[in-house]
């Protein structure tokens, strides 16, 4: 019984060592870098408010979610990508499967051909610029896109107008966010998000 109370009393102990990122998005190990990243990038589709002007029509579609959320990796990193498709299958926001696309510099053409493959001539008419994550990956040139979640990892990204910039610290990756850019990119941030950053900018 003594041995119970003190395994319950270490848990906590840990547990409470952990920082409210790890906690969220899982405590972090020898795994690699870049499956954190992944891991980060899939969850903040769960901490922010998407526009959902595409849901009404896809709600009316015989077969929904032909529609799709689009993680957009812009840089060379196929590590990073493929560990998105492995976490990712199968996988909706809202009504929207999600596509993981990814290309050496930014593409607008490829992003929104991805958002309407499935319907080139839908009902009512799609926005020429989707909700999506688009993260830059360090060296790239940072491209705003309104409704969209600009995620970097460059320093003094988010004077460029990137929302969240990855850090790592410690051999733990991280985040500094603004709110203020994410505000301008028409994106309300869920009130447990701010405590998840390592730094608020």
């Amino acid at each position: 019984m003594k041995l119970i109370k003190l395994f319950e009393q270490f848990i906590v102990e840990a547990s409470s060592n952990l920082s409210s990122a790890e906690k969220a998005f899982g405590a972090q190990g020898p795994q690699p870098q870049d499956k954190m990243r992944a891991i980060f990038l899939y969850n903040f589709t769960r901490y922010f408010e998407w526009p959902d002007y595409g849901d009404a029509y896809y709600k009316s579609l015989e077969t929904p979610g032909l529609d799709s959320f689009t993680i957009y990796v812009v840089g060379n990193n196929p590590e990073l990508v493929a560990e998105l498709r492995s976490l990712t299958t199968g996988k909706l926001v809202g009504y929207s499967q999600l596509a993981i696309i990814n290309s050496p510099a930014y593409d607008s053409k490829l992003w929104t051909q991805n958002y309407l493959k499935n319907d080139p001539q839908p009902a009512i008419p799609i926005p020429t610029d989707p909700p999506a994550i688009i993260y830059y990956c360090p060296g790239t040139a940072i491209v705003t896109n309104y409704q969209s979640l600009i995620v970097a990892e460059t320093p003094g990204a988010c004077t460029k107008g990137a929302s969240i910039n990855f850090q790592i610290v410690d051999d733990k990756l991280g985040f500094e966010y603004s709110q203020s850019a994410a505000l301008a990119a028409g994106l309300e941030t869920k009130t447990d998000f701010k405590p998840l950053a390592t730094k608020l900018v």
